[in-house]
């Protein structure tokens, strides 16, 4: 059951949900495509050496490519870089330009890979050369400064041992091998300066597309993130919501049977009153209230209702409209049905019928003679029964079996007025005038006219929209009617909007059978109706003397007459088949009679022959 009503929340905000996603990815393209990317620009720097530069360069040579990055981002560097570039006139310090400088090492290569990033693809590419030049010409006049000091060193080391007279054996040792590190120093110092340990293996080149507009992927985290909110949303608004939305919510909170929902049906503009049977004739609309007639006969089967009270809990909820469409419905079954508007303070069944509101209910109400059957036929001993005339009030509609007691003038205690006596003589003389008599009260949280009324007639039904009526008000409506009258005989509910299966199925139905009614009417339009059954028996039962005394008419001159008739050949009807695949017989167009007698018998045995 929490599947079902979940997949019923999805269908209903799922436009909502849906402009949601697309209003999300919508903003975040168009954002995307009007922000400013960011481009980066890498220059690849490499770190080599050989086992004698190793030797002779240990401070250069023996340190890993880690160590080569960290010199790279040095504040003076990035000083140099700075001045270097002056005439690009950059924003930034020694500090904040690190922040766009990366500097990314493997450790399974000599590789390192300096990247620069800006907005302007110009720019990041002249910081990125830059930066790399800057470093080698720092690193290449660092090596020569540290040349410099090993080879004075070494040279101060000989001068101080080629000063000594008198040298020991491990003296003349030691002075070998600085001389021959002293020649070693010179001949590589000048391979070192033109070959050095880091060069730049690749210049960073223009780059063409940003880094950061990624346009499908900014969009699709924007689409998940309207889903949420939206769903969210609908969350919230679900949970704040209290209205009545499904049949189960009526059973779950009222108890009741539900009687028939009711599919909202569009209001006819010209008039505030409308009925479905005029608004909709062949609609799924008219089916429900049939439904609902339907279902009122199977829950009266043990009880009967003939008085029935139409409320709801609160203003606009279609009570009035069900009351009305409700009295035509069981007035097709044959019926006579009588619609008592005893909404006093805002009545409206006169607009639904088109009748005036001149006299009414209330006027009945508020009469002051009623005469007393028993005392008129001088009954004694005999249960007074009080009549009151209403031929003057009760107002015939253009629904055959359908009369109405309209309101009548406003007065001003309704909720007094209907708890009256003359509203039990008033009641027992629609009883007799009528086999249904269905009252239209006032809204139960309103005023206290349905619970005073209710007390008086033989049932109640509830009317509910759908989205509208809120479970508190149902439940306090259920209550305070049960008060005033506990059979109850179920809920209407109003307002359900089309959408389901059954009315899919029910409309295609309707459609397709009246199309092909219109093409049968087409089909048998050129020929006359046929007689009803009724006429056909009426004619048949005079033409052989059924009605009166039952006589040989071969004995008379008006038998041999009718017999002489009767063997007139008559051509045999043609056949045809209709669309749905049945043979039908088609009239045949009898052969004109001599006389005038002839042609007015011969017409009756042709109807009679239909």
């Amino acid at each position: 059951m929490e599947i079902r009503r979940y997949w019923a929340l999805t269908r209903k905000w799922l436009w909502l949900i849906l402009v949601g996603i697309l209003v999300a990815g919508g903003i975040a393209y168009f954002l995307t495509q009007r922000a400013e990317g960011t481009y980066r620009a890498t220059a690849i720097l490499l770190v080599q050496g050989s086992s004698s530069d190793i030797e002779l360069y240990p401070s250069q040579y023996g340190v890993s490519t880690l160590t080569y990055a960290e010199l790279i981002i040095q504040p003076s560097v990035m000083y140099e870089v700075l001045r270097v570039n002056s005439d690009l006139e950059l924003p930034y310090t020694a500090e904040s330009l690190r922040r766009i400088i990366d500097v990314e090492t493997n450790t399974n290569t000599n590789l390192i890979k300096l990247s620069v990033r800006h907005p302007s693809p110009h720019t990041a590419q002249t910081l990125a050369n830059s930066t790399a030049e800057i470093f080698l010409s720092w690193y290449q006049g660092n090596l020569i400064d540290e040349a410099t000091r090993s080879l004075t060193t070494i040279g101060s080391q000989i001068a101080e041992l080629e000063a000594k007279t008198v040298r020991t054996d491990e003296e003349e040792t030691k002075l070998e091998q600085l001389q021959s590190l002293q020649i070693s120093w010179i001949t590589e110092l000048g391979r070192a300066m033109a070959s050095n340990a880091v060069t730049i293996a690749e210049l960073a080149s223009y780059p063409t597309m940003p880094i950061d507009r990624h346009i499908w992927l900014n969009v699709a985290i924007a689409c998940i993130l309207g889903l949420a909110v939206t769903t969210a949303g609908v969350s919230v608004v679900e949970y704040l919501d209290r209205s009545v939305k499904t049949t189960e919510d009526i059973g779950r909170l009222t108890g009741l049977p539900v009687l028939g929902a009711v599919v909202h049906f569009r209001k006819d503009k010209k008039r505030e009153g409308y009925l479905a049977s005029e608004v909709h004739p062949p609609g799924a609309v008219t089916e429900a209230f049939r439904m609902v007639r339907t279902n009122l006969q199977f829950v009266g089967l043990d009880k009967p209702a003939q008085t029935i009270l139409v409320t709801s809990p609160g203003i606009g909820e279609g009570k009035s409209t069900v009351a009305a469409n409700l009295g035509v419905a069981i007035a097709q079954t044959g019926k006579r049905v009588i619609v008592v508007d005893a909404d006093l303070r805002h009545p409206s069944q006169h607009r639904f019928f088109k009748l005036p509101n001149t006299r009414g209910f209330s006027n009945v109400l508020l009469m002051g003679d009623v005469l007393k059957v028993s005392d008129i036929l001088r009954l004694t001993n005999r249960p007074q029964v009080q009549q009151i005339d209403l031929t003057a009030v009760l107002q015939p509609t253009e629904f055959e079996g359908v009369r109405v007691l309209t309101a009548g003038s406003p007065v001003p205690n309704p909720a007094e007025l209907l708890g009256s006596a003359r509203v039990d003589i008033v009641r027992d003389q629609l009883k007799r005038e009528a086999d249904t008599v269905i009252f239209d009260c006032a809204p139960m949280l309103v005023a206290a006219d349905a619970v005073t009324l209710a007390a008086k007639l033989d049932a109640a039904i509830m009317v509910v929209r759908a989205g509208q009526t809120t479970t508190e008000a149902l439940s306090d409506a259920r209550e305070a009617l049960s008060r005033g009258n506990n059979n109850i005989l179920g809920v209407v509910f109003n307002g359900v909007k089309a959408s389901g299966r059954g009315h899919y199925y029910y409309y295609y139905y309707r459609s397709h059978y009246a199309e092909e009614k219109i093409e049968e009417r087409k089909e048998w339009e050129p020929h006359p109706p046929a007689a009803s059954a009724e006429f056909a028996t009426r004619v048949r039962e005079r033409l052989t003397g059924v009605a009166g005394q039952k006589e040989s008419r071969q004995g008379s001159t008006i038998g041999r007459f009718f017999g002489r008739l009767r063997r007139e050949p008559v051509p045999p009807p043609k056949t045809v088949r209709s669309k749905r695949g049945q043979r039908m017989a088609q009239p045949q167009p009898s052969q004109p009679p001599s006389s005038a007698i002839s042609r007015f018998f011969s017409s009756i045995r042709d109807r009679s022959r239909r």
